[in-house]
């Protein structure tokens, strides 16, 4: 797997997770460090330079899941 690939699959478990569980409004967002926009650009598969590992280890706190799930082929 390329890394462009690996990336694009993170981002989509991310909004995945997002959406199915209801949680892409604008206080989620913020209490897991993201903006709306930057969730945009997940959903969009292009995961923004800011997000670094402590807003994925908050995304996985968030959904009771481990960080590596969300680099799985399903979140």
């Amino acid at each position: 797997m390329t890394e462009n690939s690996e990336l694009k699959n993170l981002c989509k478990n991310i909004a995945v997770l997002m959406q199915k569980n209801g949680d892409a409004d604008e206080k989620t967002l913020q209490c897991i460090g993201l903006s709306y926009t930057d969730f945009q650009q997940i959903q969009d598969g292009i995961l923004p330079a800011h997000i670094g590992v402590e807003t994925l280890f908050r995304i996985a706190r968030r959904f009771k899941i481990p960080v590596c799930a969300l680099f799985d082929g399903k979140p």
